[in-house]
């Protein structure tokens, strides 16, 4: 009873993004991203092993936030959701 979603976005994207919240650097928002990346595949390889986390399979729903905006994510999830998967 999980719905797997899973949001992708061009690393462009996710950088251009953390720059603008957080007011920082292209540098700063680039080494901020790759950091959070590494740390997050090092603690989900140590709860559910080595696998490739981001393989569109393993999903019931991938999403690209570079072309959907909040309002449109959460349609299409509540849809999957109501749909029963």
């Amino acid at each position: 009873g999980v719905l797997k979603v899973l949001l992708v976005a061009p690393l462009a994207v996710r950088v251009k993004r953390f720059k603008e919240r957080e007011k920082v650097s292209q540098d700063e928002a680039e080494r901020h991203i790759q950091k959070r990346t590494r740390e997050n595949m090092k603690k989900w390889e140590q709860l559910y092993g080595k696998i490739d986390f981001f393989r569109p399979d393993l999903y019931d729903v991938v999403i690209d936030t570079s072309k959907s905006g909040p309002g449109l994510v959460v349609k299409i999830v509540m849809e999957k959701l109501e749909d029963g998967r």
